[in-house]
């Protein structure tokens, strides 16, 4: 069986790709073996080549980098389902496709593109691929909140080429089985998901909207349901209160513009007795001492700065955000961070 998981970065691919694999093995039993052309050490690598050798702005060049790539995942994809494994490949032909198109590889000329693909891939298509598809704001904002720079690993990602890749898609030679699955409306049958894990999403949403996602995950679930959200009321600090008092104030700011709840955590108890009557939950919040978190204020500056610059629109509070991470990065600051709050629902 080969199972393949494509999308846009920052879409998820990754992680459910991980998930898909643990359920796949730990209760179906089955040989896994994981082909991810472009993660961890190859991107590195990869993008290092690219830096050295100056091909970075000659996409025709990248091209042929890239179908090297694709030969050397054709190789282990195959050897893989030789010796019957199950392979999931996170990402296949399709997403690198998209994004040669987008730029203007060959001049648009996909014909050629699609032959080189063939030639790196010989035809070998997945069993069944799924497209995870979310909107492109929402995949750039979860990316640079991943990746902490723009131009990390060698990669330039901006809101515009996502819309485009997202767009390419669409076309009519990408074919997948596609889930648009709104945490509003899942289509997934009653009971049928063994463990429903969902974390940080309600604070995204609106009240009401909060309301019917739970009603959701609590239909889908046959046993257990587990949610992680924020509480940043435990944010403080007994030295340094008045540089985090800034840096509380700007963040609440942000997160007033993007209608982000920072108090979904302590909000839970009380939103699930609204939903459900007579739930089975337990709640644990997991807080952290009062330390020396310097370098996660700076890294959540960088984040926030980007936020408000590339999906606000707002270069008043992005400058706002950059002045406290110069100011941070001469400094050392202790404080408490925002909580975790935990919560399983057993049915």
């Amino acid at each position: 069986m080969f199972i393949c998981l494509e999308g846009i970065a920052g879409s998820g691919k990754t992680t459910q790709t991980k998930l898909l694999a643990d359920y796949l093995k730990n209760v179906k039993g089955k040989d896994i073996f994981i082909s991810a052309v472009y993660e961890g050490e190859r991107r590195s690598v990869v993008s290092d080549f690219m830096n050295a050798s100056g091909i970075k702005l000659d996409q025709n060049a990248v091209m042929f980098l890239f179908q090297a790539l694709h030969a050397a995942q054709y190789h282990e994809v195959k050897n893989a389902l030789s010796i019957n494994k199950t392979v999931i490949a996170d990402r296949w032909r399709y997403s690198f496709f998209a994004h040669h198109v987008y730029q203007d590889t060959f001049g648009k000329n996909e014909n050629l593109m699609f032959q080189l693909d063939l030639l790196a891939y010989r035809s070998l298509e997945p069993d069944i691929c799924f497209l995870i598809d979310i909107p492109a704001k929402i995949a750039y904002n979860r990316y640079i909140e991943r990746e902490r720079s723009i131009n990390d690993n060698g990669l330039d990602l901006r809101m515009e080429m996502l819309k485009n890749i997202e767009n390419q898609f669409k076309q009519d030679h990408l074919n997948f089985y596609g889930i648009q699955a709104s945490a509003k409306d899942l289509p997934i049958t009653d009971e049928s998901v063994d463990f429903v894990h969902q974390r940080f999403v309600l604070m995204h949403l609106s009240p009401e909207d909060q309301k019917r996602d739970i009603k959701e995950v609590l239909r889908v679930a046959k046993d257990k349901v587990f949610l992680l959200e924020y509480d940043w009321e435990t944010l403080s600090s007994r030295e340094n209160e008045d540089i985090l008092k800034e840096f509380r104030d700007l963040s609440f700011q942000l997160m007033g513009k993007s209608k982000i709840d920072p108090f979904m955590g302590a909000k839970l108890e009380m939103l699930l007795g609204e939903v459900g009557q007579g739930l089975d939950t337990d709640i644990k919040k997991f807080s952290r001492e009062e330390s020396d978190y310097t370098d996660e204020l700076i890294d959540l500056c960088v984040i926030s700065n980007k936020m408000a610059t590339s999906i606000l629109k707002d270069e008043d509070l992005a400058s706002k955000f950059s002045a406290l991470r110069d100011k941070l990065s001469n400094s050392h600051i202790k404080f408490t961070p925002p909580s975790i709050v935990a919560v399983t629902v057993r049915k």
